[in-house]
């Protein structure tokens, strides 16, 4: 059965053309004595596996097998070395946790520098643990959850060619982050450019992750995910439910989601959910530095995304520093905008003797939700070119119906139009910018770009398609824009058997002030007849269409019973 569920698998990634892993002749069980003997590994036991662990993955690893870890607690006190053919796979129904007791930063790492190929980590909670890895070809990390990490990026990647990412959670608490540093960051991705090798990171899927996220939201983070990442999230809440995994409900402490320093392309980065602290109570000393930042990137499609709890300033959104081949598409930005820098970076080049390069070219931003909640005594950039240290090489903008939705809530004299041209930028005879907009009543609702003339708007091309293929456009126009903009959260209530309950009294945060009351309904009313801690379903239906299902603890008590003399 295991291994028929595993050939399934293959078959569907071989299908929606994600990177491979080459398929395993057979999954073995980590914890079976009869297989493996005295290294079987035992689960919940207080001892250090962590030497079992080693000799299990390079015994499976050599004979073309894969791990199969059983839900349970497994304490690791050392780096764990990963080499080429290693999978490691969890318990797709309950929570595989890796634990670090040491205190001390541990990973799942590289010891040598050679090439590796075929790795697969899949269904592990890492806790305190963090992966390293570094040319590596065919990598897929699936379905896993990271949480209380010490040190660094939590997945660190470099100069890897193939690799998936896709339906992980990635948390970040308070205790686990550094006051007054950006460095609490989720995903490094580059390469490497250097007189003895010059290797871009390429091929690359980051898809349906979330970055961040407050524990009690997590319904309502579920109900607008796709499949992959609701899966990792209900086993992450039932692992919480029964005490395996414990953690305060701030869990979006995160400076950045994903990294890259140099030496990037071809990256789609999609269907994932963003969330920053900036709208917590209090952001405990955590600097802010953008949900995805790219230097020196190239062949970059990012689309669908949900990005909330960044600033709506300089610390926000998406950030690119240089960029060749850009697509920004369909994406939600609450209270939050993208930044262009023109600065010379390392990673638009065929060689290593060209060095840094200042290019902003091929850009094509459309279809995006800019949303502004309030103003955070920052400009509503939106949209901002920075010339910085670059050249003002910067040509075939397309910028399309992008909407600026609530903007009223920004100080009128705060309120930004499209600033893709201060200082230089996108010049009008290389840029298509049409059907943006503003819903503050300014502008007759367009959202045009600052400072062009009339006569600018007439040296723009007659078409975008002259700039820019259609092709990427047509493939990602009709995907769906990942709106949410208030999170539903339950309320513990204690009820009397056969009370009448008001669906909207068991959920809190269920609308702004912007957005219509959604209708209520109690799912499953007939547990409100039953003695003892119920779960009661509410799912509440939005004007957009949007349906959101929120688990609510409700105790039922026995009516009172009154003795008359």
């Amino acid at each position: 059965m295991k291994k028929m569920m595993m050939m399934l698998l293959f078959g569907l990634l071989a299908t929606i053309g994600l990177p491979m892993v080459a398929e395993a002749d057979e999954i073995l069980d980590a914890t079976e004595v009869a297989i493996f003997g005295a290294q079987a590994m035992v689960p919940n036991s207080p001892e250090d596996q962590t030497e079992k662990l080693q000799a299990l993955l390079s015994k499976t690893a050599k004979e073309g097998r894969a791990l199969f870890l059983p839900q349970g607690n497994y304490n690791i006190t050392k780096d764990i070395a990963i080499s080429s053919n290693y999978q490691l796979i969890g318990d797709s129904t309950g929570a595989t946790i890796l634990h670090n007791i040491t205190g001390s930063p541990i990973q799942l790492t590289d010891t040598t520098y050679g090439t590796k190929t075929n790795v697969r980590l899949q269904n592990i909670a890492f806790d305190g643990i963090n992966v390293t890895l570094k040319l590596t070809n065919q990598l897929i990390l699936e379905n896993n959850i990271f949480y209380n990490p010490l040190k660094g990026f939590v997945v660190n990647l470099n100069a890897d060619v193939g690799v998936k990412i896709s339906g992980n959670v990635f948390m970040r608490d308070t205790a686990h982050m550094q006051p007054g540093s950006d460095f609490n960051r989720a995903i490094y991705i580059g390469g490497y450019s250097t007189p003895s090798r010059f290797q871009y990171m390429s091929e690359i899927d980051i898809v349906d992750n979330l970055f961040g996220l407050k524990v009690n939201e997590l319904d309502a983070i579920k109900s607008t995910s796709r499949s992959a990442l609701a899966a990792t999230i209900t086993r992450l809440q039932a692992a919480i439910e029964s005490g395996a995994i414990t953690i305060p409900n701030e869990q979006n402490y995160l400076s950045t989601g994903v990294n890259s320093f140099s030496m990037l392309k071809d990256v789609t980065v999609q269907h994932n959910f963003f969330y920053s602290p900036y709208d917590n109570e209090n952001l405990n000393g955590l600097v802010g530095d953008h949900a995805i930042y790219f230097r020196g990137a190239q062949n970059i499609t990012v689309v669908g995304n949900h990005l909330r709890g960044l600033q709506n300033g300089p610390a926000g959104g998406f950030k690119f520093k240089s960029g060749r081949n850009i697509t920004i598409m369909n994406n939600y930005l609450r209270n939050t905008g993208l930044i262009m820098y023109g600065t010379p970076e390392i990673g638009l080049a065929e060689t290593q003797a060209e060095g840094a390069i200042s290019e902003l070219s091929n850009w094509l931003v459309a279809n995006n939700i800019f949303d502004w909640k309030y103003w955070d005594n920052q400009y509503a950039i939106g949209m901002e070119y920075n010339k910085h240290t670059g050249n003002n090489n910067v040509y075939n903008g397309v910028f399309i119906n992008n909407q600026f939705v609530n903007y009223h809530n920004i100080p009128q004299n705060r309120r930004r139009e499209l600033l893709i041209s201060s200082g230089g930028g996108f010049r009008p005879e290389t840029s298509f910018v049409k059907g943006n907009t503003r819903d503050d009543g300014l502008k007759n609702g367009q959202l045009l770009v600052e400072n062009w003339t009339e006569a600018d708007y007439g040296l723009m091309p007659s078409t975008w398609e002259s700039l820019i293929s259609p092709t990427i456009y047509d493939q990602y126009k009709n995907t769906a824009i990942p709106i949410r903009n208030t999170l539903a959260i339950p309320i513990a209530t204690t009820i009397v058997k056969g009370q009448q309950v008001n669906p909207l009294q068991l959920v809190d945060n269920i609308n702004d002030a912007d957005e219509v009351v959604p209708t209520a309904k109690i799912a499953n009313p007939e547990v409100l007849n039953e003695i003892g801690q119920q779960k009661v379903i509410v799912q509440l239906t939005y004007e957009t269409g949007s349906l959101v299902t929120v688990n609510v603890p409700v105790t039922v008590e026995s009516p009172v019973k009154i003795d008359f003399p």
